[in-house]
Parts: structure tokens; sequence; C-alpha cells
């Protein structure tokens, strides 16, 4: 038998076995949400805009219904472009599982952590990080504290660039959030040219990169095997160990510094946590518990830091581009706080307008579009679909912030709508989180003493297209930040209380 025809028929073989494999497995219950029909091997992968998956699902909820299914690789996935259902869906625990993925177990270097754990190890890890961040700043004047040291920062910078064009402005502001966030967990703060602090950022930003290059190590995570180097898998494992070992190296150094008596930060109160921990079986455990330490700092910056510094950059885009809500924004500021102080997070009872530009400027970002991925624990219904144990579900965030059936007009930049008719902002915002309190600080703090417009004879980027990648954040663009005219006196309002 010639080489030839053994190898046509070893492929042959190959195909249909995975074609049957495929069928067999993904074989739909009746009542499965509908979705476009799946290529074998990658699914629908081959079929999305790559750079904008989350409006490909948009468009194909239009055919398949508020709830569709699509296949990532082998993995089943449900997608839901529905505000309500979406709500309904994430407030059942039988949906608040994590998908058991390749890439999510080598971002989280193999661990548990908070992110990607289920049941009593999740409520564990995330019970401890909640009281002993709160025992850190989280919620109490220590943060605001932080937050404004990395603020006046900021504004000296873009004092000393004052009537220029800003230069790496997103970088600028990434770091300042990051130095906020890595002083409550390991206690240190850098100067915003600190290498240790660049080096965590870029860490954090070329992992981000380098997952969302090289898709198919989502989707088809075999492929490591046969092309380590073109799938991308080289540079991603050689990424993450860079990001893993800096926390390992952190780790390690507050172990030999650690003294008896009150913890300095996070880390203290996690190594503390593990040496009186007795039980084998807890995540807290010796070895388990060094391992979800790591996962635990890395999940705390994926959730807080670069977020909040993609959408202050989407808030000085939009502010720039709406000079309007910009005045208005600044006419509270100067009522409220006036010139002759800092901005404080009491403020926040007064100020209606900046509260509602900060929930406009969040919605129309979107920078997370897709949300969080969860999955199904156990098989079940959901309005009357069948949904099978381990189906990852999305909430796409854009198509529900982009919905005209809910926002009339989303395609504008509109904060009035997040107001009531007496102009009050209506309690419709998430709760107190250190993204909420960065973001209202920066942005008062910014523009109480700034006015952003853009370069003369330079272009403006549409503002609903994005530069995508793990996080949806807005086309280059320059900027220019003009120090506003201080007022004689500052206008002083009384609250009665």
């Amino acid at each position: 038998m010639s080489l030839l025809l053994c190898v046509g028929l070893f492929v042959t073989a190959f195909i249909g076995t995975t074609w049957y494999i495929f069928q067999h497995y993904h074989r739909k219950h009746k009542n499965y949400p509908p979705g476009p029909i799946p290529w074998p091997l990658f699914g629908n992968v081959l079929q999305v805009d790559g750079k904008h998956i989350y409006i490909s699902f948009m468009e194909w909820s239009k055919m398949y219904g508020k709830i569709m299914s699509v296949k990532l690789g082998f993995h089943r996935a449900l997608v839901i472009n529905d505000p309500k259902m979406a709500r309904e869906m994430f407030g059942d625990l039988t949906f608040s599982g994590r998908p058991q993925a390749y890439f999510v177990t080598v971002l989280s270097g193999g661990c548990n952590g908070i992110l990607v754990s289920e049941g009593s190890v999740w409520e564990a890890q995330r019970r401890f990080s909640l009281r002993h961040l709160r025992d850190f700043g989280f919620g109490k004047n220590i943060m605001q504290d932080l937050i404004m040291d990395n603020v006046q920062d900021i504004i000296t910078w873009m004092r000393q660039e004052a009537g220029h064009p800003l230069p790496d402005l997103q970088r600028r502001l990434s770091l300042a959030v990051l130095n906020s966030l890595w002083t409550i967990i390991s206690g240190q703060r850098y100067s915003q040219d600190d290498p240790h602090l660049k080096a965590l950022l870029d860490s954090i930003q070329d992992g981000a990169v380098a997952i969302t290059r090289h898709p198919f190590l989502i989707v088809a995570p075999w492929i490591r095997h046969i092309l380590p180097t073109i799938s991308g898998y080289t540079k991603f494992q050689k990424v993450v160990d860079k990001m893993i070992g800096f926390f390992r190296d952190t780790i390690e150094e507050h172990k030999h510094s650690m003294v008896d008596g009150e913890p300095r930060d996070f880390i203290d109160s996690y190594l503390k946590e593990m040496q009186k921990t007795k039980d084998t079986t807890s995540s807290f455990y010796k070895e388990a518990g060094e391992r979800n330490l790591r996962a635990v700092v890395g999940d705390l910056f994926q959730g807080g830091s670069e977020t909040t510094a993609i959408t202050l950059t989407w808030s000085i885009l939009f502010l720039m581009t709406h000079q309007d809500a910009q005045r208005k924004l600044q006419k509270e500021i100067d009522q409220v706080i006036g010139q002759s102080r800092s901005p404080v997070l009491k403020d926040r009872l007064r100020m209606p307008y900046t509260e509602a530009v900060i929930l406009e400027i969040s919605r129309m970002a979107s920078v997370i579009p897709l949300g969080v991925f969860h999955s199904a624990l156990v098989d079940t219904y959901f309005h009357d679909f069948y949904i099978p144990k381990g189906t990852w579900i999305w909430a796409n965030q854009y198509a529900i912030h982009m919905d005209p059936y809910v926002w009339g007009d989303p395609e504008n930049f509109h904060p009035e709508r997040f107001l009531s008719k007496d102009g009050k902002s209506k309690r419709q915002c998430p709760g107190e989180s250190l993204a909420r309190d960065s973001l209202f600080l920066f942005i008062t703090s910014i523009f109480q003493k700034f006015t952003a417009v853009p370069e003369p004879n330079t272009p403006i980027p549409d503002i609903l297209d994005s530069d995508d990648g793990f996080f949806r954040g807005p086309k280059p663009f320059s900027v220019i930040m003009r120090e506003r005219v201080l007022l004689s006196s500052p206008i002083i309002i009384t609250v009665a209380d």
C-alpha cells in the first residue's frame, strides 16, 4: 500500500471519527437554545468577527433570539442578550459555576482563587478576601487617601503637559490605578516611573494581549501540542509564567519579612490564615493555600485595575467629544466641591449628574463586553430551554447596553437617561467598590482642574468604534488638557442634615 494511500485513509478515518464524536457529544436536546450550525473541531469560532465577537453575537441574536447557543471548539456556550434574562440567570446559584477551560486554568496558575472556583472553595476565598480587603481600606477613608495619592500624581503630570497632547494617557492611568490596588495587597507604593510597577503592568497587559491574539487556545487548546509557536502557546505560557513569578517573588518576600502581630497588608493576612489552617482539605492549607494566594492576587488585578483605567480613558474621550456634558459636570463640581479642596467620596451623595455621567460612560464603554464566564452546575431548564451541565454562559453586556428597546437611543451619549425627573440619580448603579470609588475621585479631580479638548486638525475616532482585545478600549485619540481658570471664591452649598 502506497504512503499516499495510507495518509489518505488515515486522514479520512480521523475526520470521520472526529465528526462522529462531535455529532454524538454535541447532539442537541430538542429544547436546547437555537444557534448557528457549528463546524467540526472549531465550532462557530471561524464564523465570528474575531475582533468584535460580541457584535457577531448581537447580530445572531436577531435571528436566534435573546438566548442563543454557540460552540467554541467542543465547548457548549450560551449567550444571553437580554437584561432581564441575565439578571434572572445570574441570580440563580444553578448558573454560578465557572468554565473548566485550558486558558482559564493557565491564567490562574492551575489554582482556584476566586474567579474560577466554585462551591465551598469560592465561598471561602471570596469571604476571606472581602473581609480582609476591608481591613486594609476597601470602603474606608484610608482607601480614599490611597486613591487620591495616585490621583495627585496624574494631576501633576497633566499640569506638566497642559496645552500639549497627552502622551500614553491610558498607560499613565493604568499605572495610577494599579498602584492603589497594589498598595493594599502588598503594602508597597511605587512612583509612576518605578520599573517594578511598570513590569507588573506589562505582565498583566501582555497576558491579555496574548490570549486575545490567539483565540485557538480558547476553543482548540489541543492545537498547542501540534503547533506550540504558531498557536501562541509558547508566548502565552511565557507571559503567564512571568506574571505568576512576580506574585511568587512578592509572597516570598513577605514570608521572610513578616513578624508576629498585626498583618501589614492583604498578603500578610493570607499567610497568617495559612499558618493557622490545620484542615488538610482547606483551600488555605500549605501548598494549596499558596497557589490560591497567587491566584487571588491575579484575580484582584484582572477584576479591578485595567478595567478602571480603560473606563477612565473612555471618560476623557466621551467628555472631550461632548462639551455640553463636560460643562455640566464641571458646574456640579464647582457648586458642590469648589476649587479650594479636593473631592471626597461623600461628595457623591450631592452629585447626581456626576453619578449619571459615570453610569453613561460605563454603559457605552462596556469594557468587559461579554462579562465574566459562568457555567451550569447541573442539567437544568431555563425559560423552557434545556441547559446541560457544564455549559458556558455569557451575558452579552454590549448588546444589553446598546439595546434600543431598553435605551431608546443607545448610540448617543446622554447622561440624563440615568436621572429621574427631579434630577436625582436613579438607584440603579452597582454597590460601593474600589472601581467606582476610583472612577469618581479620578473624574471629579481631573475635571475640577482641567478641560479636555481635542488636538486641532487631528481626527477624532468614532465613539462607537473600539480597539478590542481582552477588554474593549477606545481607538487612539489625541487630547489636550487645558488648565481651568480657578474661581476667585468657591461656591458653597449648605446641605441640611
